[in-house]
């Protein structure tokens, strides 16, 4: 999130940027005289932290040169992480070393992932098709080839099937239904509409996963849904789990997040019915994002704090 303040002026609408950082500014008042703006600045400390999936409380963090903020990322087909770091996407190793892959002021990718078994980078790119649209681009992952996959107004939360064929997304102008695309281009089909957060795609592509609050007992449930039959199922989950979760490699178990005294840490439900398990063992930190590398050996987690304070803006308006 990198939200800047602005100053867009009447009659005439001349626009002028008063924040440039990678900070977030919320909930802007401008006083009585309009010499002072007040504003909540939000500074997110979060880092991805790697670690062998046998062993996810030994994480180290990813080297990474910008401190931008992060959003939707994604691990590559070798073992790398793509991510966007405006103005740039990113390729990083864990071990060291990164390449920019794509460079776009004027139309900066906010949302990466991998897809086509590593063929393909697709990302969304603000404004690029016309203004005031959010789609979806995919381009080879040397950054060339660009090519538009999706024509709506907003699509968002892009992720890509195992097989290499589909691009899933969220369309938030059509009832936020959840559609799918050929990665080769073409019409996009609906799989699921309201999608209602039902979107964790399985391993073998065959079932979306969800969280829901029966209204029966108020009861919190993971939601499946099998794309082929189109048919819903239930199953029990912790009360107490929370987002992010993703499917293990397998696709037997789902990997929560559960939030104790302010610390988040990820824990096992096996779809089998066998008791939940706890993975992690972190003292501290929120966790915003979790994704599990394509050959599932290795599992990245975005790990951090946020920090918010009360800022003073004097003279901008004259």
């Amino acid at each position: 999130m990198n939200v800047q303040l602005g100053i867009l002026s009447y009659p005439d609408g001349q626009y002028r940027r008063l924040t440039t950082d990678t900070n977030a500014y919320l909930f802007p008042s401008v006083s009585a005289d309009g010499r002072t703006i007040v504003a909540s600045q939000l500074q997110l400390k979060y880092d991805i932290q790697i670690a062998d999936l046998s062993r996810p409380d030994d994480v180290h963090t990813l080297p990474l040169s910008s401190r931008g903020a992060l959003w939707r990322w994604d691990w590559t087909a070798d073992g790398r992480i793509v991510l966007p770091q405006y103005p740039d996407i990113r390729v990083v190793n864990p071990a060291g070393g990164e390449s920019v892959i794509y460079s776009d002021a004027a139309h900066f990718a906010d949302q990466v992932v991998s897809c086509g078994n590593g063929r393909y980078v697709v990302y969304r790119a603000p404004g690029r098709a016309a203004k005031a649209t959010f789609n979806l681009w995919r381009m080879s992952t040397s950054g060339a080839d660009a090519k538009q996959l999706t024509f709506g107004t907003v699509d968002s939360d892009p992720s890509c099937s195992a097989d290499g064929k589909w691009l899933y997304y969220v369309d938030y102008t059509d009832n936020q239904a959840l559609r799918r695309v050929s990665l080769d281009g073409g019409s996009a089909e609906t799989v699921l509409s309201p999608a209602n957060g039902i979107t964790a795609l399985s391993p073998d592509g065959k079932t979306l996963a969800g969280y829901e609050v029966r209204e029966l007992d108020h009861k919190l449930m993971l939601k499946l849904y099998s794309i082929d039959d189109k048919n819903f199922t239930y199953h029990d989950i912790d009360q107490a789990a929370i987002w992010p979760f993703a499917f293990a490699p397998d696709g037997k178990a789902l990997i929560y997040s559960v939030r104790q005294k302010g610390i988040v840490n990820l824990w096992l439900q096996p779809l089998d019915n066998s008791p939940s398990r706890q993975l992690t063992h972190f003292t501290s930190e929120n966790i915003n994002a979790v994704r599990i590398s394509k050959d599932g050996s290795k599992i990245a987690i975005e790990r951090g704090h946020e920090e918010s304070d009360a800022v003073l803006i004097r003279d901008t308006l004259h």
